[in-house]
């Protein structure tokens, strides 16, 4: 048995589902992947941290989302994204604290 496998039951190895790892030899069960990580594989031995720009907000996840627009998020292996700043916005989807977050004009 390798990481990224189970043996549940006495079976022959099988492959934890996406959403899930394993991170030991000869495991009997998987373990999900915790809000601000995702797997969307099969049969891997650890999770993936939400990029920037995105999300996961729920255990066992197999994607990320985006932070909608007037959100942003500027680290890695988070479980929401942030508000834009008071005088700015944020016009677009997945962004970052920089690039295209914009001060907003005063009159």
């Amino acid at each position: 048995m390798f990481p990224g496998t189970t043996n549940p039951n006495g079976q022959s190895s099988c492959s934890c589902r996406s959403g899930y790892y394993v991170d030991t030899n000869a495991s009997t069960n998987q373990t999900a992947c915790s809000p601000g990580t995702y797997q969307s594989v099969i049969g891997q031995s650890s999770c993936n941290p939400a990029d920037t720009g995105y999300y996961v907000d729920t255990n066992a996840s197999t994607n990320q989302t985006a932070c909608s627009p007037g959100t942003y998020q500027s680290v890695i292996g988070q479980s929401s994204c942030n508000p834009a700043d008071t005088g700015y916005y944020v016009p677009t989807l997945h962004q970052t604290m920089s690039g295209t977050y914009n001060r907003m004009a005063t009159l």
